[in-house]
């Protein structure tokens, strides 16, 4: 049963994404069609060297916005499948008071200053260097500490749910409170794309309009791409979770017509029988004291 119930979870999740898939498709190659025809009618195709660089700082912001969007259509993905399979009963972050919560929030403003760091660093380093694989380390480990302390809140809050209803509500508000926090990321990220772009606008309006148009490109094709790696992984999962057990010989199930037991009639002659030998025995023994 709990192999069948996560391997439902998984195949809605993946139902859920495959939907996003097809949105975030059309946004990306939107994208870069315009881009592509901007960059035909205007023959923007390699621009100067000064402007080469700050579509590098631009692209390490627009690289983490994109990063972030993901999360928050994966996060907003297993929060429907969460709901969908409590029906009725929605929990959501309000009824725990996770947004309240001292540590969850502190914990969330930790993620949002490691974001921006992260994103600075991207501005200077590959994915490779050592500082950013630092960075995006430290920023993990954040993110699963947001995971066990919402889970902690909603464990003490309905310790007495069943374990079912339990993990599905433990889903549904670490998914909330990753969306939470990565809207928090994305804006502090964009406050900081913004201070840059500012420096752009001395270009003359086709410079600027070609930047736009190639960061919005990037930033679509990027989240397409990270949405079809989280559902490739949950593909995988689900199949892994598929041969954990696998059922050899059906059980031989007992008639329900047919009861192996309580035995009634076997019971009421039994008792018949014992009833009537100390009867016997009681005449018996009755009978010779008269004598």
């Amino acid at each position: 049963m709990q192999t069948n119930n996560s391997q439902q979870t998984q195949s809605l999740l993946v139902q859920f994404l495959n939907g996003r898939i097809e949105e975030a498709k059309k946004d990306s190659d939107d994208a870069a069609q315009k881009f592509a025809d901007f960059s035909r009618e205007h023959k923007l195709y390699s621009p100067d060297d000064q402007l080469k660089q700050a579509i590098t700082q631009v692209s390490a912001y627009d690289k983490s916005i994109a990063d972030l969007q993901s999360q928050q259509k994966a996060a907003q993905a297993q929060y429907d499948v969460a709901t969908n399979k409590l029906g009725q009963q929605k929990s959501g972050s309000k009824a725990y008071n996770i947004n309240d919560n001292g540590t969850v929030q502190s914990i969330r403003g930790q993620i949002v200053a490691k974001e921006v760091e992260l994103a600075g660093l991207r501005q200077k380093y590959t994915d490779n260097h050592p500082s950013v694989i630092s960075a995006q380390q430290q920023l993990n480990q954040l993110q699963s500490d947001l995971s066990r302390e919402v889970s902690a809140v909603v464990d003490s809050s309905a310790a007495s749910l069943n374990s079912a209803q339990m993990e599905l509500l433990k889903n549904q508000a670490v998914a909330e409170a990753t969306i939470g926090a990565a809207k928090a990321s994305e804006e502090a990220v964009r406050a900081k794309k913004d201070e840059i772009e500012q420096d752009i606008s001395k270009y003359p309006d086709e410079m600027v309009t070609y930047i736009q148009l190639k960061s919005d490109a990037e930033i679509k094709k990027t989240i397409y791409t990270n949405l079809v790696q989280q559902c490739e992984q949950n593909k995988i999962q689900e199949a892994m979770e598929s041969m954990d057990i696998q059922v050899i010989d059906e059980a031989n199930l007992p008639d329900e017509k047919k009861p192996s037991a309580p035995r009634k009639k076997l019971i009421a002659a039994i008792g018949l029988a014992l009833g009537c030998i100390i009867a016997f025995g009681y005449s018996l023994v009755m009978y010779k004291r008269e004598a």
